[in-house]
């Protein structure tokens, strides 16, 4: 069964119709395409169980491809054709979506917390339209009424918050304006081209939050919340560190490339692995854990600038090494990672998209975000109608940039070295699946 979605935005021109894609159903061929535009296919040859497969949210597919990969080989790669396999009423399965939530992960094998969580983003005035988009879609992924979602706007004034208040009816989101006058001492310091120095307003949410709250999940403004919040939001995050996703540098760093000498450079300079190496987009913390690893990111950030190209990252990585419990990718899946693999084609969904670099998908959506990725934002502007919020418009030179990386990327995983685009599927369908560890 295929279904195709198309949204119309108030800021958008005209309706776009969303990628197409393939529902699995009763009559379902369990087959994958090697790349979105080539015929080949390869059958999957997995020692698994068979599975009644169910409508519910709780029997969406995890797949597991401990096996699988092993039937993508070089023949594979260039376009050998093997033979699609169907299973009417059944599906292969290796465990359902459910048993992954509820036991691979490790946020929920970890001690239930009794404290109070909150869900918490940072933004200044111009990205406040998607950050409230992002709210809105925790919201709508959270339904336990003890959490609370937190948007802290830097530099706004209590008025200029007040035109959120109808906008949040019924939700558990508040808007909050917020004075950060350390963010200009530290914005010098700066380094990350990509990113303007209000990334550097994380370091303060302890400061920001209200004092029954001794943890939070602090999320980008450019994320996309699809899927329950709640069962991470139960545990207790680490008494020491934290818990985060990692960056898409680890599926290429045993490749060969120009920028390899550089990102081994940044990550000697932090004194941190690749495969350790965390994306500060999505963190878990408890904010008495927060409050010790901030202090040394601040410290390292002032004293070595240039060791911290991503700026926060850099210094966040370097000050909480060797106290991270990495999350599955689940948690926060990155353009990079999608533009190898849409997981959803293998029955995955993640928990939070991030959309990494650029275009956005509410500044142009394309290959690797479509329009469906806009629907939160385009709820968020018809909740804000009437309000002085617009889309943030990015530097054109910034735009230009995006594109044509994606497109590089693109066409050089599909004709100069197709075997990456396996061997990057191999690490990320790991990385979805495997169990959070401590390093």
């Amino acid at each position: 069964m295929t279904k195709s979605f198309s949204f119309r935005c108030p800021n958008h021109a005209a309706a776009r119709p969303a990628r197409q894609f393939d529902e699995i159903d009763e009559a379902a061929t369990f087959a994958t395409p090697l790349d979105d535009r080539s015929p080949t296919y390869c059958q999957h040859d997995l020692s698994l169980e068979f599975v009644e497969f169910g409508a519910g949210s709780a029997d969406r597919i995890a797949i597991c491809v401990a096996r699988e990969i092993a039937c993508e080989d070089e023949n594979a790669a260039f376009g050998t054709r093997r033979k699609r396999t169907s299973f009417p009423g059944q599906i292969l399965l290796q465990r359902r979506h459910q048993d992954v939530d509820k036991g691979a992960i490790s946020p929920l094998n970890r001690q239930c917390s009794s404290g109070s969580a909150a869900i918490v983003l940072v933004t200044d005035q111009n990205y406040a339209l998607p950050t409230f988009s992002a709210a809105l879609s925790a919201d709508q992924h959270t339904k336990s009424a003890d959490i609370a979602i937190r948007m802290f706007v830097v530099g706004a004034e209590d008025t200029w918050a007040r035109q959120f208040d109808e906008a949040v009816a019924g939700t558990k989101i508040k808007v909050i304006a917020a004075r950060l006058p350390q963010l200009a001492e530290l914005a010098p310091y700066h380094r990350d081209h990509y990113l303007p120095p209000i990334a550097l307003a994380r370091f303060w949410i302890d400061g920001l939050l209200d004092a029954g709250v001794d943890r939070f999940l602090y999320i980008d403004g450019d994320t996309m919340v699809d899927d329950e919040l709640d069962s991470l939001l139960a545990t207790t995050p680490p008494a020491e560190g934290l818990m985060a996703a990692p960056d898409f540098l680890n599926i290429f760093m045993d490749e060969v490339s120009r920028g390899k000498k550089r990102d081994l450079a940044h990550l000697e300079g932090i004194g941190c692995r690749a495969e350790t190496y965390f994306n500060s987009g999505v963190i878990y913390a408890s904010r008495e854990a927060w409050n010790d690893i901030v202090p040394a990111a601040i410290k390292f950030m002032i004293e070595h600038p240039d060791h911290c190209p991503a700026s926060d990252q850099s210094a966040l990585n370097h000050a909480a090494r060797g106290r991270v419990t990495m999350l599955s990718l689940r948690y926060n899946y990155q353009s990079e990672h999608m533009m190898v693999l849409d997981p959803r084609r293998r029955g995955i969904g993640p928990t939070i998209w991030h959309f990494t670099g650029g275009p956005k998908p509410w500044n142009m959506p394309d290959w690797p975000w479509d329009e469906s990725f806009n629907r939160y934002y385009c709820a968020a502007e018809m909740r804000l109608h009437g309000s002085t919020l617009v889309t943030p418009v990015p530097p054109e030179a910034q735009t230009r940039a995006g594109i044509a990386h994606r497109r590089r990327s693109r066409s050089r995983m599909t004709w100069v070295y197709p075997w990456r685009k396996i061997t990057r599927r191999r690490k990320i369908l790991h990385l979805l699946s495997a169990t959070a560890n401590g390093n």
